[in-house]
Parts: C-alpha cells; structure tokens; sequence
C-alpha cells in the first residue's frame, strides 16, 4: 500500500526503493518515515491504508445473499458439488480415471 500512495504522488521509485532497502524493519513507522522523508503526508497514508467498502461491494453482497451464496464456491464434478476435502478426493479419482480413459481411446471407461 506505501508504493502505491507513494505511485499516486508521483514517487514510487523512490517509495519502492526504500521499502527494499530497508525489508528488515518493514512496518508502520517505516512507512511513516519514508513518506515523510519524501516530504508527502503519514497521515493521509493512513486514510489510504484503511479499508473501503464500496456501493458496488455492498450491492453484490447483497445480491449474493438475496441469491442464496452462504459461502465459497464449491468445486463442481461428475453432477454434484464438491464442498468437503473428501469430496476432492473423490475429484481426483474421477479426474484420474477420465485422463486414463481419455489416453486409452476408451470414452466410456471414465465410469465404475
């Protein structure tokens, strides 16, 4: 986030190369200090940094819950989704016996 309040301003470069120069004591009063030393302003680095919460972010939110999305994307194979690491395991199998049978010329072999 410094480089790229130091790229607003005009001075990433300068913003960069002190990060990297300096990767031991990255942290808060770093980042205060190199703005600082560039003559830009900590505290408007720090309104920067916080989180924004967008109307587009709160209205997807929204339309995902209105749409019944409770949580990450299952991974969806052989007509069901996957939503347990059991359930990638079972993936893999399938997986594996489908790039068998692809290589074997044998279309219907990927079922048991």
């Amino acid at each position: 986030m410094t480089a790229e309040f130091g790229a607003a301003h005009a001075r990433f470069w300068e913003v960069h190369d002190a990060l990297y120069e300096n990767q031991e004591e990255l942290g808060g009063p770093l980042y205060d200090a190199i703005v600082t030393g560039l003559g830009l302003d900590a505290p408007e680095l720090h309104e920067a940094s916080r989180p924004k919460s967008t109307r587009k972010d709160r209205d997807d939110f929204n339309g995902g819950m209105r749409s019944g999305v409770n949580g990450r994307r299952p991974f969806f194979g052989e007509r069901h989704a996957l939503r347990r690491p059991s359930g990638f395991r079972v993936a893999g199998r399938t997986l594996a016996r489908a790039i068998g049978a692809a290589k074997s010329g044998r279309p219907g072999a990927s079922r048991r």
